[in-house]
């Protein structure tokens, strides 16, 4: 009888040198965001739509977090008339703090969500990926045949010849089909938000196939599910002898499939002999957030691509260090200003993944409409016009791609984030900013 593999080694794409690479993927594609003309290009109009986003999300703020604003005016009238005590009163508004902004940690996912209610968030990533492409050749050379390679193969081509799953919470589905329920029914009977757009726009390249209410239905589940394990961690940690091991067991369940178990166990011992409210729950509460966020930011780009739920977790496994310090970085700018320059930082995050995207993946296979679509490109067609002329495939054809997708899907499940070089990329990559930056001085 075989013994159980108690000891469990890090997946390839998990180390120390993978979580600096994605940093620094995030920190130079929030500089790409920025120089994106199409983006600074109606500074006053990008102006007025970051105000209005600030503004829901300052309303959606003090919606969600109605009940500790109400219990925390009831109580400081209650110290002010001598009801109850004061220092009793501010003893229960300190908790109160604790529960909004640690252990619900409400700021960073009322921000996450407003994704699912301005659908131009998403057309920002598909905005700097072709800003990506257009950088890329300019730096290869004006003979180079690469541009546009990621964007305008997405742009005419439909990569979903079979379902496709999205990357992001596991929880179950008969739970995403009732909060969707829900958002269903609030959207019929509340009049502002069965005004809003929910609709998936073509023109702004959002993701095909999916609607946005689905999706802020599978975010809310996967909130609910992550939020609730935490409250049920914090509800044991209280409880008298075995309390001591609620967080330590949590996180060595959320890093073993991560990290090993060598890390895991180094992380169960930390959450152990260090203190809950300084250490362990700011952990769990931020590797669990940090990897939402990620899957999040990556909806639009596996929106157009056909993964199976099994691919999803190997690909995301190859690249689980790079991954996380991309997720990790805009997380904490998210967090830290609060709720109103967080919207601003979401945004620039959703920008960053697709330079994120250019530098942990191979381009989408040229298929045979995609072969024919950037001849037109090349002959001056406009990628409208492209969509719009470009005839559909023959089954055969149909057959030969599917082969060609499936080959390259296995391939990309298996990357290894290990085979490029950090560092040398990291000085070619400061100084073509510099150059740049230089340049427009």
């Amino acid at each position: 009888m075989a013994s159980p593999i108690l000891f469990s080694k890090p997946p390839p794409g998990f180390n120390a040198l993978s979580i600096f690479r994605g940093i620094q993927l995030a920190i130079f594609g929030g500089l790409r965001t920025i120089l994106n003309p199409e983006i600074t290009a109606d500074l006053w109009r990008t102006f007025w739509k970051v105000v209005a986003l600030s503004l829901v999300s300052s309303a959606l703020y003090l919606v969600g977090n109605l009940p500790f604003l109400t219990l925390t005016i009831i109580l400081k009238v209650s110290a002010l008339i001598r009801l109850i005590n004061s220092s009793t009163s501010d003893h229960i508004v300190e908790f109160l703090k604790f529960c909004q902004f640690d252990l619900l940690n409400t700021t960073p996912y009322i921000i996450m969500g407003l994704k699912y209610l301005d659908n131009d968030i998403d057309s920002l990533f598909w905005s700097s990926l072709h800003y990506h492409d257009l950088i890329n050749h300019q730096a290869q050379g004006r003979n180079s045949s690469n541009q546009r390679i990621y964007a305008l193969r997405f742009d005419c081509t439909n990569y979903k010849f079979a379902s496709s799953g999205v990357l992001v919470s596991k929880s179950p589905a008969f739970l995403g089909s009732f909060i969707q329920k829900i958002v269903h029914l609030l959207k019929s009977q509340i009049p502002w938000i069965s005004n809003a757009d929910f609709s998936v726009n073509q023109d702004k390249l959002s993701p095909l196939d999916h609607k946005s209410e689905a999706l802020l239905a599978n975010f809310m589940a996967s909130h609910f599910i992550i939020t609730s394990r935490i409250v049920f961690t914090y509800i044991c940690w209280n409880i008298p002898f075995i309390g001591r091991f609620a967080f330590p067991v949590l996180a060595f369940h959320l890093l073993y499939d991560t990290a090993g178990s060598i890390a895991s166990i180094c992380a169960s011992f930390l959450c152990l002999i260090l203190p809950v409210e300084s250490f362990a729950l700011p952990f769990v509460t931020t590797f669990s957030a940090s990897r939402q966020l990620m899957n999040i930011l990556l909806e639009p780009y596996f929106e157009r691509l056909s993964f199976t739920r099994h691919q999803l977790d190997r690909w995301y496994l190859s690249r689980v260090g790079c991954l996380l310090g991309f997720g990790l970085f805009y997380y904490y700018l998210i967090r830290t200003p609060r709720y109103l320059i967080g919207v601003y930082t979401f945004a620039l995050a959703e920008g960053a993944t697709a330079f994120l995207i250019t530098n942990i993946t191979r381009p989408p296979p040229l298929l045979t409409s995609t072969k024919i679509a950037i001849e037109k490109f090349d002959n001056g067609e406009s990628v409208e016009h492209i969509k719009e002329t470009l005839a559909p495939s023959s089954s055969s054809t149909r057959l030969a791609d599917l082969k060609v997708l499936t080959d390259w899907t296995d391939e990309q499940c298996d990357w290894i984030s290990g085979s490029y070089k950090e560092l040398e990329f990291m000085l070619h990559n400061i100084d073509f900013f510099l150059s740049k930056l230089h340049k427009d001085v």
